[in-house]
């Protein structure tokens, strides 16, 4: 009986306890294969999302103002683009999807990987694959800062990865960062994953 129970146990702790991004919070409808796509279409986000945003942080370092906390809901690439094109808020209709070179602006301690560090993935001169070399793996949970994410403290929201607006050079990947790790590297956008928008 209590080996059945601890059975019980660790599937339940499997299922209901796994770490990672919450599966009932990513907006996924259809296929999530993207086989024979570049970038799957999950299709429009569902109507739950909320499309007002409410709350803002402005970069006194960039000018960039920011949806803070980030989205709720984890959205794929295609999904995530247009999410932000369509939500409104803090004045402002033009609200967009962050390059990958606008999510670097908010990587804190970690020299590699921020903003005119040694990793090489830039809007402007290089966004192929390729060009993420070793330094865009950022750095160490013991490199993290005080605040516990490579990040501005004054932001809300998970310390993980979000996506960029930024295509592979190539057009079979999509760029983000992850935060926890200050990383920036590419995927195929089959995955679900943070979205924090952006407007001048």
């Amino acid at each position: 009986m209590a080996k059945l129970l601890g059975l019980a146990l660790l599937a339940w702790l499997a299922v209901g306890c796994g770490g990672g991004s919450d599966a009932s919070k990513d907006v996924v409808p259809g296929d999530d294969t993207g086989v024979g796509d570049v970038f799957p279409d999950a299709g429009p986000y569902e109507d739950t999302v909320n499309l007002n945003i409410t709350s803002v942080w402005a970069d006194p370092a960039t000018g960039l103002v920011w949806q803070d906390p980030p989205a709720e809901d984890h959205m794929y690439w295609v999904t995530a683009k247009q999410y932000c094109e369509d939500v409104e808020g803090d004045g402002h209709s033009d609200w967009r999807l962050p390059t990958v070179g606008e999510l670097r602006t908010l990587l804190r301690g970690c020299p590699a990987t921020i903003t005119a560090g040694t990793c090489n993935v830039d809007d402007d001169d290089c966004l192929l694959t390729a060009c993420a070399d070793a330094t865009c793996a950022g750095c160490t949970e013991d490199d993290l800062p005080d605040s516990g994410c490579f990040r501005p403290a004054e932001l809300n929201g998970a310390c993980d990865w979000f996506w960029s607006s930024s295509a592979d050079g190539a057009g079979g990947d999509a760029w983000a960062v992850d935060f926890l790790y200050s990383t920036v590297y590419s995927d195929d956008g089959s995955h679900a994953a943070n979205i924090r928008c952006v407007h001048d």
